[in-house]
């Protein structure tokens, strides 16, 4: 009796470590995919930042368009170029010549307007893909809770506490 009781104690012992190996898999493979979404995340704040330094450089091409544009707005100096002429040919050089400045700069500025439309939902679209991966890290590390929890058939007050926070958290994204 005493040797089939020994044999059950180490069957259990198998078969607990055989589930333990399993377990550990999973959390290994968890925690691979943590580290390659936090990647993905930091990859994804670095081109935010970097779209960021460009819209700041497409407001200010914005607003030297505007500058430019307003020292050549008035119609009283408009006219003064024009009349200024010394003969008929100057002044239609002139008014072709303010013309195509006027035509230049609404050209830059609705390129400056696209360039700006583009990088905001470029910007979307990588807080977005934030936001997700952020979900999905929250979701690992409550699974990772849940199995390690599941492994001793029972989960820590530090597991339980954290738990409640990832869920508070994961619940807040949506």
């Amino acid at each position: 009796q005493l040797q089939r009781s020994v044999k059950e104690s180490l069957d259990s012992v198998l078969i607990l470590d055989n589930n333990i190996g399993k377990q550990r898999v999973i959390v290994d493979s968890l925690q691979k995919e943590i580290r390659s979404l936090n990647s993905q995340v930091t990859k994804l704040n670095r081109e935010l930042k970097q779209l960021q330094k460009e819209l700041e450089d497409r407001k200010s091409k914005y607003a030297n368009s505007l500058v430019r544009l307003r020292r050549h707005r008035t119609v009283q100096q408009k006219l003064a170029f024009i009349f200024s002429a010394d003969n008929f040919e100057q002044i239609f050089r002139r008014m072709r010549y303010l013309q195509e400045i006027k035509n230049e700069v609404a050209k830059e500025m609705k390129d400056v307007l696209l360039e700006i439309k583009a990088i905001n939902e470029r910007q979307s679209s990588l807080i977005e893909k934030i936001n997700q991966s952020s979900k999905d890290v929250l979701r690992q590390k409550i699974m990772a809770i849940y199995f390690k929890g599941r492994e001793h058939k029972q989960i820590s007050v530090y597991d339980h506490e954290a738990l409640i926070e990832l869920y508070k958290d994961y619940k807040s994204q949506g």
